[in-house]
């Protein structure tokens, strides 16, 4: 009994070393955590996140509601940090990444994109309803007034 009991105990401790070690080589590499701001300080939500080495992009994310970001499981060395949103101009910094450390990178949008909005506003010329072409309905039109005209009035002195 006193066997088995030791041989219960020495698989589970080679279990629980197995995967301790397997936990820790699959975790390798360094958290980056960062918020991205507007220019005014303010959270970004739904920001892109990248992380690049040279040319290539090694991963990238998207911000939560609050503007924060959390990338797992970088390898030591030097990458560029970039951040893009909608309506704002892109921003990015280079950063150096130590290794096994939980390492925190804000990044601020440096402003607002520039909108081109064009409107394109048609219309069509209105011919006026009375007939300018004839002078002497011009004239009549022009130099009489209806409430001034009065041919049945008698005027007297």
């Amino acid at each position: 009994m006193a066997k088995r009991s030791l041989i219960a105990s020495s698989v589970g401790c080679f279990m629980l070393g197995t995967m301790a070690l397997t936990s820790t080589f699959v975790c390798t590499g360094a958290e980056l955590t960062g918020r991205v701001l507007d220019p005014q300080g303010r959270s970004v939500p739904n920001a892109r996140v990248r992380l690049q080495t040279g040319a290539s992009e090694t991963t990238k994310t998207t911000t939560d509601d609050q503007g924060g970001f959390r990338l797992l499981a970088i390898s030591p060395g030097s990458y560029r940090l970039t951040a893009e949103a909608s309506g704002f101009q892109a921003a990015g910094r280079e950063i150096a990444v130590a290794d096994g450390n939980s390492q925190r990178f804000d990044v601020t949008l440096s402003g607002i994109v520039g909108q081109h909005d064009s409107v394109v506003i048609t219309a069509k010329t209105v011919e006026p309803g009375l007939d300018l072409r004839n002078a002497e309905v011009f004239n009549r039109t022009l130099f009489t007034r209806d409430d001034q005209v009065n041919e049945d009035c008698q005027c007297v002195l």
